[in-house]
């Protein structure tokens, strides 16, 4: 089984398998992977020194104004919350920090310049979040992305890089073979969206959604490991969260 340069230690974008488990058999294609860590960034959540569950984040404030940019404020607007998630979901980690953060935590040549890729356009601050199944189930873990830019054209800019951060650097090392990116057809969702991402695992997938909101470059992911999401319903989450964050 090949695998992407990313790796869960050095804390990639998506890993299919959590330290410590066991790895998945092939003769059980039916069943989800033992564990999908779908915390975006996760790189930015270990390095910067996250905090472990903890209490939903106060309610934010009223968005800026109609036709102003966003500041580092409103960032939090655009990352999931337990409301928008199927019931039995808590929050795993969360993480907020500067650009020099996020490419320090790099741990190769390639990391580092993937992610100065996104930061080159002039990002200011990122906020992150990830989320696990109160149960135990840890098959499925939702979780979402802010990138802060100082103009919108600097984050129009950034979004396909982003895009591309997300499908370069993952691995997967469960028991399903990898198979190349899918492309989704995104509408209606924020200012500009870049197309939507299929990752297939065997017969199930993870989705991921890219889009900018004035200045702001917005991620979510999740999968249908556990049946409570699917590509539709987390599409879904995604309008729900840019409509909240920018009203």
């Amino acid at each position: 089984m090949r695998s992407r340069r990313g790796t869960l230690v050095a804390g990639m974008l998506l890993a299919f398998h959590r330290p410590g488990s066991r790895p998945m058999r092939l003769h059980m294609p039916m069943r989800p992977p033992r564990s999908v860590t779908m915390g975006l960034l996760c790189l930015a959540l270990f390095a910067t020194g996250c905090g472990e569950g903890g209490e939903e984040d106060g309610a934010p404030g009223t968005a800026a104004a109609l036709g102003q940019n966003f500041t580092a404020d409103d960032l939090d607007r655009f990352i999931l919350k337990a409301s928008d998630l199927p019931s039995g979901y808590e929050r795993r980690r969360r993480s907020a920090g500067s650009p020099q953060e996020l490419v320090e935590a790099a741990q190769t040549r390639d990391e580092r310049s993937s992610f100065e890729r996104v930061v080159a356009p002039g990002l200011k601050r990122f906020s992150s979040v990830a989320y696990r199944k109160k149960d135990g189930e840890n098959s499925n873990s939702p979780g979402s992305l802010a990138l802060l830019y100082d103009t919108r054209r600097a984050a129009s800019k950034a979004l396909p890089a982003v895009r591309k951060l997300l499908i370069d650097n993952y691995s997967l090392t469960g028991g399903f073979a990898e198979e190349p990116p899918q492309k989704v057809r995104v509408s209606g969702l924020g200012d500009q969206a870049a197309a939507g991402i299929k990752l297939p695992l065997g017969p199930y997938a993870l989705y991921q959604y890219v889009w900018r909101a004035r200045n702001i470059v917005a991620t979510i992911a999740a999968g249908d490991t556990v049946g409570d999401m699917n590509g539709k319903t987390i599409l879904e989450m995604a309008k729900r969260i840019d409509f909240r964050a920018t009203r």
